[in-house]
């Protein structure tokens, strides 16, 4: 029997491969977060609405509930937040917004970072008098300097 070995210019780290899962990972979510707004947007639901009021959801029922408040109807985008939400699980119970707002900074920081924007570096400027806090609206022109679509960012902004 001849035994199948990979090529030596094919082997990757294990360092590589985390990062390539990463990669997968964070370009999944910034698809999913896309399609996410663009129902809350065709459907003229307000995020604020979508999130308030509800304290948690059992991690079994979030799938329906995702469903119904987001009104999207994509089994795939429903089944990735579902899957990224037990993270978020504390005995079995999801906080949705906690959740959504873990999501959309990761989403957001990945962005940047993508980038190459240190938000450390990104920090301190905004920060100009080191009070240790940036405001909405300095946060907002800068993140739409860096491209980042402005229903996102409204988005993140009212979940937060």
């Amino acid at each position: 029997r001849r035994r199948m070995e990979r090529d030596p210019s094919m082997r990757v780290t294990h360092f590589q491969d985390m990062a390539t899962d990463e990669q997968m990972f964070h370009r999944t979510l910034e698809a999913v977060i896309k399609v996410v707004v663009r129902h809350l947007n065709q459907t003229g639901t307000e995020i604020t609405r979508v999130f308030s009021g509800d304290q948690g959801v059992p991690l079994a029922e979030l799938q329906g509930w995702l469903r119904k408040r987001l009104n999207c109807t994509d089994d795939g985008v429903l089944s990735f937040l579902t899957d990224c939400a037990e993270e978020d699980a504390q005995d079995g119970i999801v906080c949705p917004k906690a959740f959504m707002q873990r999501l959309l900074l990761e989403k957001m920081i990945f962005t940047l970072m993508d980038r190459g924007i240190s938000l450390r570096t990104l920090f301190r400027r905004l920060d100009h008098g080191s009070f240790g806090y940036v405001t909405e609206k300095r946060f907002r022109k800068v993140l739409e300097a860096h491209k980042i679509d402005a229903s996102e960012i409204d988005f993140m902004l009212a979940t937060i």
